[in-house]
């Protein structure tokens, strides 16, 4: 076995061991907070969500306002300082890059027990993970397009701050539905984000970061990542949108992150059955996932304009339907 084989098994053997952490939760402890009033006047009463740090709470805007969401941590890791500065790190993120594709951030604070919490707008939709799920096939070109659009935007809004996401994957990307059959995309959770100036990294020696299925060569080895990292995560959401299949699958994180940094990508051309796609997008596709980050497009603002290119062969002005849906 290979030194860079030793390396994988060690990291998909953390990584395993981390989602088994994430599994669990008390439910009693989440509901506790209902009812409860946060920033003096924004009463949390129904829980939306719960992550693997903490939970996703509606809030009700006691002075008229519209309803909000409210995150916070979960009671056993109130006290963990790894992961208080992760949920720092999301709210920070948050706050410092204001993006209509990001999800607007409206403050922070405390829980009467310590515990911080981070407001942002209420969205009301579903995340594309459940979008994929649910239709259990691939999604049109010209949705998938207008999809990728409005997140390269997010992505390249996050990168001009010099914010790498490093866990873009589709229950991160979350789809709100507008009149006439429009949809808003938001890219979420920067929790695991990075600045490109290693100042926000809270990554300690050996910790495995990321979810097998979207996470980069250079992710999977250990090695330094940037933005790069994030534009092969994108394109293998792009795969799986338009083929109804991600790149790599396996029963076990080892099995897909050893294909991610050894296996070939096969074209959704060659798939049985074959996905028919315009040359160009299938080439963008391809572009956002080789293994060397060199080789990958250097910028969201590269992939965005390459996806303008390729909306053309469908008819579609991606720039003009974004900016319509900004407004």
């Amino acid at each position: 076995m290979s030194d860079d084989d030793e390396v994988i098994r060690s990291r998909a053997a953390t990584l395993d061991e981390a989602m088994e952490e994430r599994v669990s939760y008390d439910p009693s402890a989440a509901e506790l907070l209902l009812g409860a009033v946060v920033h003096q006047r924004f009463q949390l009463d129904r829980l939306l969500a719960v992550g693997g740090m903490g939970f996703i709470y509606r809030a009700q805007d006691t002075r008229g306002g519209p309803p909000i969401a409210v995150k916070t941590l979960r009671p056993e890791l109130a006290h963990n300082l790894m992961v208080r500065g992760r949920f720092q790190r999301e709210a920070d993120a948050c706050r410092i890059v204001d993006h209509p594709h990001l999800a607007e951030y409206l403050g922070e604070g405390e829980l009467e027990d310590g515990r911080p919490y981070v407001m942002t707008e209420l969205l009301e939709g579903y995340d594309l993970g459940d979008l994929l799920r649910i239709t259990e096939r691939d999604l049109a070109a010209p949705r998938t397009l207008r999809i990728a659009h409005q997140m390269a935007l997010a992505l390249e809004a996050a990168h001009a701050q010099g914010l790498v996401h490093r866990d873009l994957k589709p229950d991160n990307v979350f789809v709100c539905p507008r009149p006439g059959g429009a949809e808003l995309v938001k890219v979420l959770d920067f929790g695991l984000a990075k600045a490109v100036d290693g100042s926000m990294d809270l990554t300690r020696v050996g910790e495995v970061l990321g979810t097998p299925h979207y996470m980069s060569p250079e992710q999977i080895g250990g090695r330094a990542v940037d933005l790069r990292s994030d534009i092969y995560s994108f394109g293998c959401i792009l795969y799986e949108m338009l083929t109804g299949h991600v790149p790599f699958d396996g029963e076990a994180p080892l099995d897909i992150m050893i294909q991610h940094v050894r296996s070939d990508v096969v074209l959704p051309s060659k798939r049985e059955p074959p996905v028919t796609l315009a040359v160009q997008l299938e080439w963008v596709i391809m572009c956002c996932l080789y293994k060397e980050p060199e080789r990958r497009f250097q910028s969201a603002t590269e992939l965005r304009e390459e996806l303008e290119n390729a909306g053309r062969l469908y008819h579609l002005d991606l720039a003009a339907e974004s900016a319509a849906l900004q407004r």
